[in-house]
């Protein structure tokens, strides 16, 4: 289920998850490195699956983006400010 939500809305969700704790600054500085991230790793993917079967690389990808999506969560209900 995680794997079919579209990039816009994981960008929508990260910014409505930050914004609602903190200022919408902030918001947009993790909406922004979410956008450099996925930026500065697309051509790393793309070689892997050209490489190598296309199966694995994208159950790696999709284990690693879920995980740093779990800890995000964690990270962000666990520092809410008083």
């Amino acid at each position: 289920m995680a794997s079919k939500l579209p990039p816009s809305m994981a960008g929508l969700s990260l910014l409505l998850l930050v914004g609602r704790d903190h200022s919408y600054g902030t918001a947009g500085l993790a909406v922004s490195g979410l956008a450099i991230g996925q930026g500065a790793t697309a051509p790393l993917r793309g070689r892997l699956i050209d490489r190598h079967s296309p199966g694995p690389v994208l159950l790696g990808c999709l284990a690693v983006h879920l995980t740093a999506t779990l800890v995000l969560v964690l990270v962000v209900t666990r520092a809410r400010p008083p």
